[in-house]
C-alpha cells in the first residue's frame, strides 16, 4: 500500500505521470480527485457548496473525526459550524490579531 506510506511520493508520481489534475480510485479512500492548479484549486475553496461537496467526499473520515465535524458537513451546517469554530480573520480583525500576537 504505497499510498499510505508514501503518500507525497505516490502523488508525485501520479502527478508527473496524469499532469496536475487527476482522479484516482484508492482503496478504503474510493474515488480521490488530486487538483495542483491554482485558478482551480482557488475556484474549488471560492464555492460556497453550490457545485462541491467536501463533507460528501470526506465522508470515510466520520469514525475518526466524528459525525458533526465540520469536514464532514456541507451548505449551510458547515458554514454555521466553520464560523464556530473560526473567527473570521480578514480586515480589522486580521490586524488586531496580528497586533495582539506582537505584544
Amino acid at each position: 500500500m504505497i499510498w499510505q506510506t508514501h503518500f507525497a511520493e505516490f502523488n508525485g508520481w501520479l502527478s508527473r505521470r496524469y499532469g496536475n489534475d487527476f482522479t484516482v480510485k484508492l482503496p478504503f479512500s474510493g474515488r480521490v480527485v488530486s487538483v495542483a492548479e491554482p485558478s482551480v484549486i482557488r475556484a474549488l475553496f471560492a464555492d460556497r457548496g453550490e457545485h462541491t461537496h467536501a463533507g460528501e467526499a470526506n465522508r470515510f473520515l466520520e469514525p475518526v473525526m466524528g459525525r458533526n465535524s465540520v469536514l464532514l458537513l456541507d451548505g449551510p451546517e458547515h458554514t454555521r459550524q466553520r464560523k464556530l469554530v473560526h473567527p473570521p480573520f480578514h480586515g480589522s480583525e486580521w490586524l488586531r490579531t496580528e497586533t495582539s500576537s506582537a505584544t
